[in-house]
């Protein structure tokens, strides 16, 4: 007779398999004999991977990549009835030791000099030699943190872009038709970076602290992102919101907004008002397997 916990899968004849379901408990801290050992010691480290040796040509000194992996080891025992036989089998299975941490609020730049870059400008021309049509600012939005459940192996955000065009010659009638025809390929890419050190770290790790710490730095490359047909629209700036307020209390009529979008254009008031044209994306960001733990 079975044990009530194993149960007897159907399998083709000839064969048996058994399963007995069972449940763990991984402790959040490892004994340690010392009551003096500073608590964040006492922590079950985070599963971590970081590859092999590494060699520094500058100090000519080997140094080994933090490694630290769980396994699941099960030993099943079992006795033959006919002929009182024993035997036993033996697997291992990796653990992944995660940790549970609150989405962070949005980062502080301020603090990571040269490590971020917010926004970035640049001059468009319809050729080489053309004259320039005007500038294009790109900048993006802090997306929402990668989510993972105990059961996911990959996990899925949305990062915001914003584009910012301030034509050359504002009052010119072809900068619309100009939004219009232009496209552009994404190439969105998630940077990894892992700071490690035998010591505690003294505040939130960054790339001024490398005297100090060791850094792995990596690139995921994500799909590929064709935008065409934009929508676009127009923002006036302040000096121009505050007069075209002043011409409505006089009694002027006028459209003091416009927008383009997908080919129609509506035209702007005469004369018309400094500002830019604005375009907002979302790009999906998904990111197949683990990130390595925050800690």
């Amino acid at each position: 007779m079975l044990p009530s916990n194993l149960s007897q899968r159907n399998q083709p004849l000839g064969t048996v398999v058994l399963e007995a379901p069972f449940h763990f408990i991984i402790s959040r801290t490892i004994p340690c004999t010392n009551p003096d050992s500073p608590e964040q010691c006492s922590h079950l480290p985070l599963s971590l991977l970081l590859g092999d040796e590494f060699f520094d040509k500058g100090t000519g000194k080997l140094f080994a990549q933090p490694s630290i992996t769980y396994y699941l080891r099960g030993i099943a025992k079992f006795t033959i009835n006919d002929t009182g036989a024993k035997g036993s089998q033996e697997t291992f299975l990796p653990v992944t030791v995660a940790p549970y941490t609150e989405e962070l609020p949005p980062t502080e730049t301020d603090d990571f000099p040269m490590e971020f870059k917010e926004r970035e400008t640049k001059v468009l021309r319809p050729s080489l030699l053309g004259n320039p049509l005007g500038a294009m600012k790109v900048s993006p939005q802090e997306p929402s943190a990668l989510a993972y459940d105990t059961r996911s192996t990959h996990s899925h955000t949305t990062a915001l872009l914003r584009l910012e065009f301030e034509s050359a010659s504002p009052s010119s009638n072809n900068v619309p038709k100009s939004l219009q025809g232009l496209s552009f390929t994404v190439f969105p890419l998630v940077r990894v970076k892992t700071f490690y050190s035998v010591k505690s770290f003294p505040r939130l790790p960054s790339q001024s602290l490398l005297d100090s710490l060791r850094l792995r730095d990596g690139i995921i490359k994500l799909e590929t992102q064709h935008v065409r047909d934009a929508s676009w629209g127009y923002r006036l700036n302040p000096e121009s919101q505050a007069t075209a307020t002043q011409a409505s209390l006089a009694g002027l009529s006028g459209s003091i907004e416009g927008f383009l979008d997908g080919g129609n254009t509506r035209k702007l008031m005469t004369g018309e008002p400094g500002g830019e044209w604005i375009s907002n994306w979302a790009i999906p960001i998904e990111v197949n397997g683990r990130l390595l733990p925050t800690f």
